[in-house]
């Protein structure tokens, strides 16, 4: 299962020595969007991160880096506007991928 494998790669990225602070899991999700939707409002935004290192499989690689950067880049709501428009989202968030065997 997904949750397995999510708790797996927490605990070799701590066993490396990454703070287990700085190892969040996003684990309420059943599919790719909804992954990149609760990490934006579980984590990213309430911990006001910018930037984020999104780790999974080579497989799914290409599929998540396309959800993440439009979840991402999606107007939150009660954002700031420029010109009537809600201010670009992408801008605030740095996301990088990295795909794992």
């Amino acid at each position: 299962s997904c949750r397995i494998r999510a708790g797996a790669a927490g605990t070799f990225l701590a066993a490396g020595g990454v703070p287990p602070a700085r190892i969040l899991q996003e684990s309420a999700a059943w599919d790719t969007i909804g992954n990149a939707w609760f990490t934006r409002v579980m984590h990213a935004e309430p911990r006001l991160l910018r930037r984020l290192l999104v780790i999974t499989s080579d497989f799914h690689l290409e599929r998540s880096k396309a959800i993440f950067e439009w979840v991402f880049s999606l107007p939150w709501p009660g954002a700031e506007t420029a010109g009537g428009r809600a201010t670009e989202a992408r801008a605030r968030y740095t996301l990088a991928f990295l795909g794992v065997s």
